[in-house]
């Protein structure tokens, strides 16, 4: 499951890139790249989501200033690890 969020994740952020090409704000890039660059820093960022690790506001704060569909994305994840597995 987590791995299925974070190819997902890692697939729309690489989109964004693309779209965006040198466009973007070098902060948020770095922001991204760092919490979300990858599909293991990406399980990473999940896993501590889900376990603690890492406050929520934290990890969504970059993913919610490419696309609100981001930020529904995490909430999903989180509710369905916590509830559902």
């Amino acid at each position: 499951v987590m791995y299925v969020f974070a190819v997902f994740i890692v697939y729309r952020l690489t989109d964004y890139f693309e779209s965006q090409g040198s466009g973007i704000d070098e902060e948020m890039a770095f922001e991204l790249r760092l919490k979300w660059g990858g599909v293991y820093r990406s399980m990473v960022s999940l896993f501590m989501a889900i376990t603690g690790g890492a406050d929520w506001a934290d990890l969504l704060s970059p993913l919610r200033s490419v696309s609100d569909t981001n930020e529904i994305i995490f909430v999903v994840y989180i509710f369905f690890m916590l509830a559902g597995v």
